[in-house]
């Protein structure tokens, strides 16, 4: 005896599987819906990448600091099947998993290795502001505390060794204590 009920019951999985895989294939063939330095939320501020040679502009000593720092090369140190999956990459690039953050080093090469958007948060805003409004200018932008720092520096990583908060900030001191502070 024919069961209808099987046969259909087959069909419409068929086609939900079907359909499930044309939809992946559409999506991973569709290009990132925002590329770095660009939100389509005009309010949301977005990276925008190639930071050593954007902030090196007014910041040249900061950056010169950092350059010289393994936050520098954090991706380049990575073996090519470290590269390939999700366990070491958000820790060695900048703004992984977050709105126009780092995707891939073909579609958002300006964000790879541990640059100063990592810390201080996207910079579009903080570019648009003139550089003469100095105030302003620092509002755009984040300081990083212990549990920023701490997001890549635990026991997930299989090179963490203890993390001391004070010592890991003077290792990479590229701030005048005498200017204030941006945002906490």
């Amino acid at each position: 005896m024919l069961d209808l009920g099987g046969i259909l019951r087959f069909r419409r999985l068929t086609a939900a599987i079907v359909l499930a895989a044309a939809t992946a294939l559409l999506l991973a063939a569709s290009p990132p819906s925002d590329e770095p330095g660009k939100s389509a939320d005009k309010d949301m501020p977005s990276y925008v990448g190639s930071n050593f040679k954007t902030c090196k502009k007014c910041h040249t000593q900061q950056v010169q600091i950092l350059a010289q720092s393994g936050m520098a090369s954090t991706y380049e140190r990575l073996s090519s099947e470290e590269r390939t999956g999700t366990g070491c990459v958000p820790c060695h690039t900048t703004g992984f998993g977050r709105k126009t953050g780092f995707r891939s080093v073909k579609d958002t090469p300006g964000l790879v290795n541990v640059q100063c958007e990592e810390c201080h948060g996207p910079a579009s805003q903080h570019l648009e502001v003139p550089i003469t409004a100095k105030e302003l200018r620092r509002d755009t932008q984040s300081m990083p505390n212990e549990e920023d720092c701490q997001r890549c520096h635990n026991e997930k990583s299989p090179t963490f060794d203890g993390f001391d908060y004070t010592e890991a900030l003077a290792a990479i001191k590229h701030w005048d204590d005498t200017e204030p502070a941006g945002p906490e």
